[in-house]
């Protein structure tokens, strides 16, 4: 593990600020977990060591999942009830999410 909970807070803050600045509300992140073996989309056979980061998203009464790779602390995606969005950086160095 290359980071704690601490930091990784903080980074999912960063993130969560950066793609939805208007209705972002750090009260809202619920915790982080460190997942040693986390399949990638699925592939059992090919995991990472990522932290889940539960969000509760009041406005639709659910909760979202940000998932950051351990090793970079750079976001993987987002998930929420009805999609998995991926998360890049754009040409000004923000977080987006990829169209």
């Amino acid at each position: 593990m290359k980071n704690n909970e601490k930091e990784i807070i903080e980074i999912a803050k960063k993130v969560l600020q950066e793609l939805d600045p208007v209705y972002f509300d750090e009260k809202n992140i619920e915790g982080a977990w460190f997942k040693e073996n986390d399949p990638r989309r699925g592939d059992k056979a090919n995991t990472q060591a990522v932290w889940l980061i539960s969000i509760n998203e009041p406005i639709f009464d659910s909760t979202n999942f940000l998932r950051i790779l351990d090793e970079t602390g750079e976001p993987l995606y987002i998930q929420t009830n009805h999609k998995v969005h991926e998360i890049i950086k754009n040409d000004e160095g923000k977080y987006v999410l990829k169209e």
